[in-house]
């Protein structure tokens, strides 16, 4: 049954599919949420916000739509069927056109956020020993870590800049506040999969790391944050 899966307060992300030429580039998802199961192929959720103002998505418009759950991603195709006001919400109801079907592969929402970052270059060896232990991982943060600045991050890793050089490829360890209210420093092992001087600014430069070995708990606490943030800033807009 559908409720054993997707249960309300899910993140959803509504994507325009591709039916034109194959070069072009995925559309920008519509952020949405789950409000309630009505049957095994339907379910209301809320209309998608842009920049504080409603998207009224228009009627029998068909979607890709991802949903984020406790058990992991999940997709389907899925057609608007109606939409209402009721109680101050802007509704959608939407019936689903194919099967929910689980990710193959890891996707994960990419927050676009600045927040201060701690990281330095580590050994092969210190990598793996940082990834299987938290005591060694703990003990490798706090000597050595240097500034920066992300500019996104997701389940699955991070941007940041940065005026201190580390080269591609380079093995790392980050450390960042996954804290709302109480700092919660989170210590993760990285692989620095591009880098780069930025463009017009003196000395800074941009990386692109991937987590590497990562808990799945501390993946889930992350990507809680990561939601909970995005819906905060949503409500500033």
């Amino acid at each position: 049954m559908l409720s054993r899966i997707i249960t309300p307060g899910n993140r959803i992300e509504l994507t325009k599919p591709i039916i034109q030429k194959k070069t072009e580039e995925k559309s920008k998802p519509f952020i949405s949420q789950v409000y309630d199961i009505l049957e095994d192929d339907q379910i209301k959720i809320a209309m998608p916000m842009v920049e504080g103002k409603v998207i009224p998505l228009p009627l029998h418009g068909r979607y890709d739509m991802c949903f984020y759950t406790s058990g992991g991603l999940y997709q389907a195709k899925a057609v608007i069927t109606d939409r209402y006001k009721e109680d101050g919400l802007y509704i959608l109801i939407v019936e689903l056109a194919s099967e929910l079907k689980k990710f193959q592969r890891r996707q994960y929402f990419r927050l676009e956020y600045s927040m201060d970052v701690k990281f330095k270059s580590v050994t092969d060896e210190e990598l793996i020993a940082a990834a299987s232990s938290e005591a060694e991982m703990k003990y490798l943060s706090t000597f050595g870590m240097l500034d920066g600045i992300s500019l996104d991050i997701s389940g699955g890793g991070i941007r940041f800049t940065s005026r201190e050089e580390i080269d591609k490829n380079s093995n790392a360890v980050i450390s960042i506040n996954i804290g709302i209210t109480e700092e919660i420093i989170c210590n993760i092992a990285a692989k620095i999969i591009s880098a780069g001087r930025v463009q017009n600014r003196d000395k800074i430069y941009e990386y692109r790391a991937e987590f590497v070995n990562m808990k799945n708990s501390d993946r889930e606490q992350l990507i809680r944050f990561i939601f909970d943030m995005e819906r905060r800033l949503r409500k500033r807009s």
